[in-house]
């Protein structure tokens, strides 16, 4: 806090730091005023906010723009905020104190109405319509479910099988006897979970593929539905 105090201190008493912060308060005006002209009026005002720190005639100059930004940018508090700093402090006969008169009307008139503009009555919601809508959805839905489990059931059995002809071959290398009873080799075993995880992946791609094309079709449907009866562009 000692550090900040005696840093502003010098900058305020030593005329070479202040001519400096000047500059760059100018320059954030004339940034700000660019973007303004351009119609950029939600980038405009960071800058002159930072312009309004600046000596008496440019802080009135930022505090007019940005009354004129908030009220363009649709923030009408903000907008007699601002105005309002120019018309207390800015020079009778400035145009800033001017033009700010004569905007200030202007932004009370835009908030009065704002206030008593009665909402919107509600859209007619066709409850059945909707209701016939989610009912289409929900039936796809139910039929997706049924072929993925359906998939997921034959997945647990191609699993089962696998394991049943691995087991053999286990029975079967366990009770050779000195080799008389040819054996199977790693690589055989390892052969039926590659066979066994091809099919299952299959299973699966095909099953996800029938049940996208059916929740596809119903939210067609669904959307078509809502669409004549309005309910929906």
């Amino acid at each position: 806090m000692t550090f900040l105090l005696i840093t502003l201190l010098v900058f305020f008493s030593c005329p070479c730091a202040f001519a400096q912060g000047q500059q760059s308060f100018e320059m954030a005006y004339k940034r700000g005023k660019d973007l303004y002209t351009a119609h950029h009026y939600g980038e405009a005002i960071p800058h002159l906010s930072v312009a309004a720190y600046g000596n008496a005639d440019l802080r009135n100059k930022a505090f007019y723009l940005l009354g004129l930004c908030y009220f363009k940018d649709g923030k009408l508090e903000e907008a007699t905020q601002s105005l309002q700093y120019v018309l207390d402090h800015a020079l009778a006969g400035s145009i800033e104190k001017k033009y700010a008169s004569e905007l200030m009307p202007v932004v009370n008139k835009q908030s009065a109405k704002m206030q008593t503009t009665p909402p919107e009555p509600p859209k007619r919601v066709d409850e059945r319509g909707q209701k016939e809508a989610l009912t289409f959805i929900k039936q796809a839905s139910e039929r997706a479910e049924k072929i993925l489990q359906a998939a997921n059931d034959q997945c647990k059995e191609v699993r089962r099988k696998a394991q049943e002809e691995l087991d053999m071959m286990d029975n079967r290398n366990f009770y050779g006897v000195n080799g008389l009873i040819p054996g199977f080799t790693d690589e055989e075993k390892k052969a039926v979970w590659q066979t066994a995880n091809q099919k299952i992946e299959t299973i699966k791609a095909r099953a996800k593929e029938e049940a996208d094309e059916i929740m596809a079709r119903a939210e067609a449907v669904a959307r078509r539905h809502l669409k004549e009866r309005g309910l929906s562009d």
